[in-house]
Parts: structure tokens; C-alpha cells; sequence
């Protein structure tokens, strides 16, 4: 399943190796990646072209909040 389509702005969270989430930014969907559930190539506008990501519906309205809950219950 896909939530999103080609040229919505999205929040992008990952996590560091260590575990530790963070926003790693804001993209602009270029294209769902078939048979894959939300992940997504996108495009940071940062020159480096697009990368393909995980979007987390959940964390598009308050990215922050959420990556504040995820680092709690890792702590």
C-alpha cells in the first residue's frame, strides 16, 4: 500500500546505527517503489538525487513528536 503520490512533501525520519531516530529531512515523492509498502524514491532537493526511503505516514504531522516517543522508548 502507498499513502502517498508523485509530488507530495513528505517528513523523512531513519535512525543512526546506534538507534537513535532523527528527521532526516523533507523530500518530495517522486514515484512509489512497486510491491514495496511505503517505501518511496524521493528527492531531498539537494543535488544528490534521488534516494529511496521508508515514509512513515504516522510522522508527517508532528515528525518531531514522534521521533521524541521513539527515542524515550529506546532509552
Amino acid at each position: 500500500m502507498h499513502t502517498f503520490a508523485k509530488g507530495n512533501k513528505v517528513h523523512i525520519l531513519n535512525s543512526t546505527m546506534s538507534g537513535t531516530f532523527r528527521i532526516e529531512g523533507r523530500a518530495t515523492i517522486i514515484r512509489p517503489v512497486k510491491d514495496v509498502d511505503e517505501q518511496y524514491l524521493v528527492d531531498f532537493g539537494d543535488g544528490f538525487g534521488p534516494v529511496e526511503r521508508f515514509v512513515d505516514p504516522s510522522a508527517q504531522d508532528d515528525p518531531a513528536g514522534l521521533i521524541a516517543r521513539l527515542n524515550d522508548r529506546a532509552a
